[in-house]
């Protein structure tokens, strides 16, 4: 469900909370390995 929801949406929004998640968790997010 959220991969759809990442996926159909294509907002710079959405990508800039999971790089901030993923730095907060420490880098380990999917956001940081996939950037």
């Amino acid at each position: 469900m959220t991969r759809t929801v990442l996926l159909r949406p294509p907002a710079p929004e959405r990508a800039a909370a999971e790089r901030a998640a993923a730095r907060a968790a420490g880098g380990r997010s999917r956001a940081g390995t996939r950037a």
